[in-house]
């Protein structure tokens, strides 16, 4: 076979440029041995290594496979193949597992069986916020929130019985610094699990409420979703005669319709889902609505995100102040549909419920009719 001299030049240009043999010699479809053969002619050293690793990877690649990866899962972390993982432990003097001894040897121990059924309210509030802050792999599941919340995380390597480590860094944004934590869990079972019942890969846009969780554990999923996607606020407007809270959820169009369902089935209220962006939200304002909402949420429960525990506490003792509401007619409802367009806006301004308010509109609307019926 007779190669062109700009052939060989490029194919050895290439490999000196860190392609391994095989790939500068398929830039023309030659074998590897061909670009061999060009290097030993003009007297060039053939690396050692395919391929550089950083020693991060390494290190991070032989923690996996220790975890109870396989070598192909562990090494996929960065896209090597399993020889990459394998000559590594080979220099590390570290033994490779048998094929019967795949998840059976790990470094750090886990209950691969906990969501496998939904039966308690570890289960049910865990599945719900991993529904919406978890990241799910074929073979992990992550779990990272600010490093203030990192009391979460030991909560949920207590519930799942691990004792993985809990990662802290530094994140920077505009010039501010954000402290993270996060622990990633290797169990391709307990991912399968997840999937199973909803928790998949790429789901923030797509996930729907789990239909596995029972009626009984119901608020205990809701609330670890609120957890991880939602909030409760007070409005400290001086316009609200009674403490205004404000409980609400973002997520997807299903898992927002979901939430607004169940609330429906605990409280009076009538906001409904609105699209923001990609994802859809809903919130409750008023004292008597989200006094309700956060009472069933938080329903013989036992586990919860301290910081939002603490502000449902206040939303569920708080002090309802019954409004005189007699000076208010339709002129002024109607003017207030005018101002500001739509309930959820006259709410927040005036601080009266939107229940209210549609009360207030009905009976004064029924005795306006009534009052024309007797001719007065």
């Amino acid at each position: 076979m007779i190669i062109p001299q700009d052939h060989k030049d490029t194919m050895v240009a290439a490999y000196i440029a860190g392609d391994s043999l095989r790939k500068a010699a398929a830039l023309f479809g030659y074998s590897k041995n061909i670009c061999s053969d060009e290097l030993k002619r003009r007297g060039i050293k053939r690396r050692e290594g395919q391929k550089v690793i950083p020693q991060e990877h390494k290190d991070k690649m032989v923690s996996a496979y220790l975890a109870g990866n396989t070598l192909k899962e562990a090494a996929a972390l960065f896209g090597y193949s399993r020889c990459a993982c394998s000559n590594e432990l080979k220099k590390r003097n570290i033994l490779r597992r048998q094929r019967k001894d795949y998840g059976t040897s790990r470094k750090y121990a886990v209950d691969e069986s906990f969501f496998d059924i939904i039966n308690s309210e570890a289960k049910a509030y865990w599945l719900g916020f991993l529904s919406a802050d978890g990241s799910i792999r074929k073979n992990a599941v992550q779990l990272g929130l600010a490093a203030r919340d990192r009391e979460h995380l030991v909560k949920f390597l207590a519930a799942i019985k691990s004792e993985h480590p809990i990662y802290e860094w530094v994140e920077e944004s505009w010039g501010k610094e954000y402290p993270q934590a996060a622990v990633t869990i290797y169990s391709t079972k307990l991912s399968a699990a997840l999937q199973v019942l909803g928790v998949i890969e790429r789901k923030s846009l797509i996930i729907k409420p789990c239909q596995q969780v029972p009626k009984r554990l119901i608020h205990h999923y809701w609330r670890g979703c609120v957890d991880g996607d939602g909030w409760i606020t007070r409005d400290k407007a001086k316009r609200h005669n009674s403490p205004y809270w404000i409980i609400g959820l973002a997520g997807s169009k299903e898992m927002v319709r979901g939430f607004d369902t169940w609330v429906k089935t605990v409280a009076k209220a009538r906001a409904q889902p609105r699209p923001k962006g990609n994802i859809f939200s809903v919130h409750y304002g008023g004292t008597i609505i989200a006094k309700a909402i956060a009472t069933n949420l938080y329903r013989n429960s036992h586990i919860w995100l301290n910081r939002k525990h603490e502000k449902a506490l206040l939303a569920m003792s708080a002090e309802i102040k019954r409004q005189d509401r007699s000076d208010i007619t339709l002129v002024n409802i109607n003017a207030f549909r005018a101002k500001y367009g739509t309930w959820a806006t006259i709410s927040r301004a005036t601080g009266i419920p939107e229940s209210s308010l549609y009360g207030i509109r009905k009976r004064l609307l029924a005795q306006e009719q009534s009052n024309t019926a007797e001719g007065i």
